[in-house]
């Protein structure tokens, strides 16, 4: 049995509606280039890393393993003068991972409560109305199961009033979708609205594979005194709010405090849409 382990990271927004009943899930990563009051320091730019262990013989017969890494990288139709990326691994429109032969049976542990829910949280009983065909790319899952990673403390503030705390919580800074395929199976990333190369999935190896939407680098300042504390990196929680059609007269994101670098940083952390809807991308199960 071969085991899919998916990461992801940074600005991936969640769409679990037809999680429990058609049994799919929807993760959109936002083009911050596509909003015309966002500054290019701020965009972020999607990748997808996939690692697995090959087995092969050397010349003297033994059987080895070699690690093997493929990725995806950039959005395309951007021209910021100094990105360049490969044209056929772009990543755009609706991805599908596509579990052959198998009906699509996606599930979430208790975990998965965790991930951050804007209209359970921080909006209670206010619709929010998000359009997740704002998304530039849209992946769609059938098979796995759902959880959150990276869980820490995050404390919300308004955003006219960063320092005051309003609310309060546990939630998963990341998440992690783990799809077991059979031997005798195997899967495709499928790139529905483009020309990038489709990857396969073979049951019998297991696979590492991290989702991430990246802002730049964040360039600290260099001198650690007293008298210069490194800046606290921008707080891109909320283009999340980029997304809604009407978005509410007040708006919540993590409060300016240092981040854990071994959790992650909550300033860019994934964020869900519960009630949002969206095209299903499998049949429905029987």
């Amino acid at each position: 049995m071969g085991m899919i382990t998916i990461k992801f990271q940074n600005l991936c927004a969640f769409f679990t509606k037809k999680l429990a009943d058609e049994k799919q899930l929807m993760v959109g990563l936002l083009d911050l280039s596509d909003f015309y009051d966002v500054p290019e320091k701020h965009w972020h730019t999607p990748k997808i890393t996939i690692e697995t262990k090959k087995k092969i013989t050397n010349p003297n017969g033994e059987e080895i393993l070699k690690k093997q890494m493929f990725s995806y990288e950039g959005f395309p139709g951007r021209c910021c003068g100094h990105s360049h990326y490969d044209m056929t691994r772009l990543i755009s429109g609706d991805i599908l991972m596509d579990v052959l032969s198998r009906t699509p049976g996606i599930e979430a542990d208790g975990s998965a409560k965790s991930i951050l829910d804007f209209e359970e949280f921080l909006h209670q009983g206010q619709p929010l109305k998000p359009n997740p065909m704002l998304c530039k790319a849209r992946f769609h899952f059938g098979h796995g199961t759902l959880s959150g990673a990276e869980l820490d403390d995050v404390n919300f503030a308004a955003s006219d009033k960063p320092t005051v705390l309003v609310k309060q919580g546990v939630f998963a800074l990341h998440a992690k979708l783990k799809i077991e395929l059979p031997e005798t199976d195997y899967a495709v990333l499928r790139f529905l609205n483009s020309d990038t190369e489709d990857f396969v999935f073979i049951g019998a190896n297991d696979y590492e594979v991290i989702i991430d939407n990246a802002p730049a680098p964040h360039k600290k300042d260099s001198d650690t005194s007293h008298e210069h504390k490194a800046e606290t990196p921008p707080n891109h929680f909320r283009f999340y709010y980029k997304l809604l059609s009407q978005p509410p007269a007040q708006q919540f994101e993590p409060m300016p405090e240092d981040p854990n670098p071994e959790m992650g940083d909550p300033f860019c952390m994934i964020g869900g849409f519960g009630k949002a809807d969206f095209p299903l991308a499998f049949s429905d199960p029987d």
